[in-house]
C-alpha cells in the first residue's frame, strides 16, 4: 500500500499564469483535482467506472487550499496524497504539492462523501471498496501529519 500515494509530475502551462506572473490559485485546486483526487478515486475503485458499474459517485463536501509558495510557467510538480480517516460514507484526504525542490508550494484538504446517484444522498461505500479505502487509511496512520491539516482559517 503506497504511503502517501504518489501521483505523477506535470508541468504548469502557461494558461495556469495569472497577472502577477505566477500560477493562479484556481489552477491550484484544477491541479490537485485532476492530477490527484481523480487518479486516486480510479485507483481506489471509486473513479468514472464506478459511476456506471454501481450508479455511485464521490462528492466534495469541504476543501481548503493553502497557498505556501509561487509555482511559475514551466515548473514542475508533484502531488502526494495522504488518506486521513474514513467513515464508511465520508473520506477525509490530505494532498501536498512540491516543486521540482521538494519545497511544499501548496496544501489542499478535503471531505469527500459517497452518494448513490439514483436518489442523490449519501450511502455506504461498498463494502469490497470500503476495505481498500481502510487499509489506506491504516498504512498512513504511521505517516507524519502535515501541520496545515485541520488549520482554522483567520487573522488570529
Amino acid at each position: 500500500m503506497p504511503a502517501p500515494i504518489p501521483t505523477q509530475s506535470f508541468t504548469v502551462p502557461t494558461e495556469w499564469v495569472d497577472y502577477n506572473g505566477h500560477m493562479n490559485m484556481g489552477f491550484y485546486v484544477v491541479a490537485f483535482d485532476f492530477k490527484a483526487t481523480d487518479p486516486m478515486y480510479a485507483w481506489l475503485g471509486l473513479g468514472e467506472d464506478y459511476i456506471a458499474e454501481r450508479n455511485m459517485s464521490v462528492f466534495s463536501i469541504s476543501s481548503r487550499t493553502d497557498y505556501l509558495a509561487e509555482m511559475f510557467e514551466g515548473d514542475t510538480a508533484t502531488i502526494d496524497t495522504m488518506m486521513l480517516d474514513f467513515d464508511g460514507r465520508r473520506m477525509h484526504y490530505f494532498h501536498q504539492m512540491y516543486n521540482a525542490a521538494g519545497k511544499v508550494t501548496a496544501t489542499n484538504e478535503l471531505v469527500a462523501i459517497n452518494v448513490d446517484l439514483e436518489h442523490r444522498k449519501s450511502a455506504p461505500v461498498p463494502d469490497d471498496l470500503a476495505d481498500k479505502i481502510r487499509q489506506v487509511v491504516a498504512a498512513h496512520s504511521f505517516l507524519t501529519r502535515p501541520r496545515h491539516v485541520g488549520r482554522k482559517i483567520g487573522l488570529r
